[in-house]
């Protein structure tokens, strides 16, 4: 991502006034956690369907219901094969072909191929394929389907396959398990044997990266995004490389301030200007207050939010 995750980060704490550092939590550049999280063998079941439903709680794989581990509910698991990647790619592509509410994104304007192999990546992963896909449900489906992002990368022993999945509909704080499911539907699908090992929400503590902003680092005359001079900006430092699959960055900041004074100042934050916008409508169009909800864990949530940041 050329530091630009991070950076859009960064530059809309800087656009709501905020003094307190952030905290890295997940991607940004940062190694990922190893979360101690496997599926039970005995878990395995192929007779469900591929979403959780009114019957979720007889299905051990939606189990794993996530509260706003990427803002929004999420779940990053990774499997280690015993297959080229070029083997583990195509299984995938295979995998997504339309059936079970999966689907293999491709096409649009610009159109990256699948095939890393030609950029000889090495750091910090040995990538060699990425790709993406959607997951539909009966009730979220097309542009409301979750989006799947992919990473295939090769150690000296196996090749990994990383698998994404994250809520799209914007206040989708939970997802009562769908996620995790998706995802290891996909694998059974896919006929992979190895074990899902969780390593970013899928209802797993969120880690607790010791990586903060350098107080020396703070600038507040660059533009939000992440350019040609990308290296003479301490915030585009912070590179990241299949994360998510594709390249992410979570933060979080303490601040003195109610929660209701937070999100107006987010949601000014987000008024269109530097490339940010604020998300709302369609059809559903959940509100951001979840305070009726009274929710109390993991976290006491109070209000969810999406917004978009556009680059040229």
């Amino acid at each position: 991502d050329n530091g630009q995750n991070y950076k859009s980060l960064s530059f809309l704490a800087e656009k709501m006034q905020i003094q307190s550092k952030l905290v890295v939590k997940h991607g940004c550049g940062a190694p990922l956690s190893s979360l101690p999280r496997e599926l039970n063998e005995n878990e395995e079941d192929s007779s469900f369907p591929s979403y959780c439903g009114a019957d979720a709680s007889k299905d051990p794989d939606c189990a794993r219901k996530d509260f706003g581990s990427c803002g929004n509910a999420c779940c990053l698991v990774e499997l280690q094969l015993n297959q080229s990647p070029e083997k583990v790619h195509q299984a995938l592509i295979d995998g997504l072909t339309p059936s079970n509410g999966f689907s293999y994104v491709t096409g649009g304007q610009p159109d990256p191929a699948d095939d890393l192999r030609p950029y000889n990546i090495t750091s910090p992963e040995n990538f060699q394929f990425i790709a993406q896909g959607r997951h539909d449900a009966p009730k979220y489906h097309g542009i409301n389907g979750d989006i799947l992002n992919f990473a295939i990368y090769q150690t000296s022993r196996a090749s990994v396959l990383r698998m994404f999945s994250v809520s799209r509909i914007h206040g989708a704080l939970g997802d009562n398990g769908q996620n995790y499911k998706s995802l290891s539907f996909l694998a059974e699908k896919m006929q992979i044997q190895s074990k899902l090992v969780v390593k970013h929400g899928c209802g797993a503590p969120l880690s607790s990266l010791p990586r903060e902003l350098n107080e020396n680092e703070e600038d507040s005359s660059f533009p939000s995004y992440c350019g040609a001079d990308a290296s003479k900006d301490p915030d585009c430092a912070r590179k990241d490389f299949g994360s998510c699959g594709n390249a992410c960055c979570l933060v979080e900041l303490q601040l003195n301030q109610s929660p209701e004074k937070v999100h107006q100042a987010l949601i000014d934050g987000l008024t269109p200007s530097n490339g940010f916008s604020y998300v709302t409508g369609g059809q559903p169009d959940p509100a951001d207050d979840l305070r009726p909800y009274n929710i109390t864990s993991p976290e006491n949530f109070q209000f969810i939010a999406q917004g978009r940041h556009d680059a040229p």
